[in-house]
């Protein structure tokens, strides 16, 4: 599990969050804040069921002040200053996007498009990936691409139109899909919820750093980027959930060291 990648201002002295700092849990959006489960939060991606606790109720008791202190010390311009034309613009660019998926009348049905595009990714893209798997996943993936600019809604109504709500996020779940694709092939080695057979171990050399995905919307393609894991204060080690080295497994005891019963029968024989 991943989400937003947020900035995070360090506390020099406690090593944590400076406390108020704007910075903290802020996107790549000015003004634009991310917290709990949607973001990128502080264990990485593989985030536990305990992890996700810390988020939500760290998030909402830290973020408040971060969000007060950029309205009021931070933001360079207020929104009732903001030109009438910019949010005119935001609003038609989204309502241009739901004109188009309305007036489509191509051939393709977008739930049978998200049907195949479930299938091929559960199947070469969960938790163990092999590269040429993933290499022709992509290749799909570009593929429904271009078929997405091609489907059509049964439903073309505007009220509580569900068909045009999934397909307007199936659109995004294809972007996705392919960010995911293509941070997957890039990384080999295995680590956490990502293992390839072919590249059994974790290399912290190349590999001790965080994927970012941004979207270049001109190329409709996703660019992969890194950014660098500060493990100074704890560092990385194996998880092995408990597992000790192989043994080598113990011999089997003789017929004279096997237990007796108190008569002198062998106890396996006296059950």
């Amino acid at each position: 599990m991943g989400g937003l990648w947020c900035g995070f201002t360090k506390d020099e002295k406690s090593g944590g969050l400076k406390f108020g700092d704007p910075k903290n849990m802020m996107t790549n959006v000015p003004g634009l804040y991310a917290m709990g489960e949607a973001n990128f939060a502080y264990h990485g991606a593989n985030r536990l069921g305990a992890n996700s606790l810390l988020s939500c109720i760290f998030d909402g008791l830290f973020g408040g002040t971060c969000i007060k202190n950029y309205i009021t010390d931070a933001a360079t311009v207020a929104s009732a200053d903001v030109s009438q034309n910019v949010f005119d613009a935001l609003v038609k660019q989204e309502t241009d996007k739901q004109s188009k998926l309305l007036k489509g009348d191509g051939p393709e049905n977008p739930y049978k498009l998200w049907q195949e595009m479930g299938k091929w990714m559960t199947d070469n893209c969960t938790v163990v990936r092999h590269n040429d798997r993933l290499e022709r996943t992509i290749e799909r993936c570009g593929q429904w691409k271009q078929r997405y600019e091609r489907i059509s809604l049964s439903d073309t109504g505007m009220w509580t139109n569900q068909n045009l709500s999934f397909a307007r996020a199936l659109g995004d779940m294809i972007i996705m899909a392919d960010a995911i694709l293509k941070a997957a092939v890039l990384r080999n080695e295995s680590r956490g919820a990502h293992f390839k057979p072919e590249y059994p171990d974790r290399h912290d050399d190349q590999f001790l750093k965080t994927t970012v995905a941004t979207y270049d919307a001109h190329a409709n393609m996703p660019v992969i980027n890194y950014e660098p894991v500060d493990t100074s204060l704890i560092p990385p080690r194996a998880r092995t959930y408990g597992k000790k080295p192989d043994a080598a497994p113990s011999a089997k005891p003789t017929a004279s060291q096997a237990p007796t019963t108190a008569a002198g029968v062998p106890a396996a024989a006296a059950t």
